[in-house]
C-alpha cells in the first residue's frame, strides 16, 4: 500500500462540481504554491547561489517565496495568493472573489523569530506592513475565450492565470478584488496575465524592478 499516493489522491484529486475538478480552498493554495516553487527550482541551477529562489512558507510563514538570502543584496519576498471561481460549497453558482492581502496592524508573534531562521530569511517587518515585497496572485476561472468551464481542472497549473503586484502599491489594503487585480497587475502594456510556464522569468523581472525602485 502506497500511503503517499492515497493521501495525494484524497487531498489533491479534486471533486467534480458542475463539470470542474475542484479543490478545497486550503488544499488549492498549498498545492499550487508547491508547483510554483517546483517551477522556480528548475531555474535555480542557472542562478548564482546568493540569488536563488527559496521556499519560505513553512506552512505559517509570513511570506512564501524568497529570492536571495538575508545577507544577499537582492532579497525579495513573495506572498502567493490563489483564488478560483468554483468552490466546493457553491456547486450551482459562482461569486465575486477577492484576495486577502494580510495587512498586519500588530507586530509579528514571538514564534516567527523563533522558528523562521533570520540567518536565511532575514528580519520580519514590524507592523504595520504586508511583510512581503511582491504579491503573486493566481486565478483559476473562466477566460474570455471560453464559453463554459466544463472539463476544467484546478489541479492543472497551466489552467491558472497569474498577476504580480508590488506590495508598496497596496500599502494599507487588506483585500483586493480579483477584477481589480486583473485591471492593474497584468503584463506591462496591458497584454494580460502571465502563464504558469512564464513565472520564473516574470518573477525575476518583478524582483529586479523592485530592487531598482528600492535603490533609488
Amino acid at each position: 500500500m502506497n500511503h503517499k499516493n492515497i493521501a495525494a489522491e484524497i487531498l489533491f484529486g479534486g471533486i467534480v462540481r458542475d463539470g470542474i475538478n475542484t479543490l478545497d480552498n486550503a488544499i488549492r493554495g498549498h498545492y499550487i504554491e508547491a508547483l510554483i516553487w517546483a517551477r522556480l527550482k528548475e531555474h535555480n541551477e542557472k542562478r548564482p547561489s546568493d540569488s536563488q529562489w527559496l521556499n519560505a512558507g513553512v506552512g505559517w510563514g509570513p511570506w512564501d517565496l524568497q529570492r536571495g538570502r538575508y545577507d544577499a543584496a537582492n532579497r525579495v519576498r513573495v506572498q502567493v495568493k490563489i483564488k478560483a471561481d468554483k468552490q466546493l460549497w457553491i456547486p450551482q453558482h459562482n461569486r465575486p472573489s477577492e484576495y486577502s492581502l494580510g495587512w498586519n496592524d500588530k507586530d509579528p508573534p514571538k514564534y516567527f523569530s523563533r522558528d523562521f531562521d533570520p540567518n536565511i530569511y532575514g528580519p520580519i517587518d514590524p507592523a504595520p506592513s504586508h511583510r512581503c515585497d511582491l504579491f503573486l496572485l493566481g486565478w483559476h476561472g473562466l477566460r474570455p475565450e471560453q464559453k463554459d468551464r466544463h472539463g476544467a481542472d484546478q489541479t492543472i497549473p497551466d489552467e491558472y492565470d497569474f498577476l504580480i503586484a508590488p506590495a508598496d502599491l497596496l500599502r494599507g489594503e487588506k483585500s483586493l478584488r480579483v477584477s481589480e487585480a486583473f485591471k492593474s497587475f497584468g503584463k506591462p502594456g496591458d497584454t494580460g496575465p502571465w502563464s504558469y510556464r512564464e513565472l520564473p522569468a516574470a518573477l525575476d523581472a518583478a524582483a529586479d524592478a523592485f530592487l531598482q525602485s528600492k535603490a533609488k
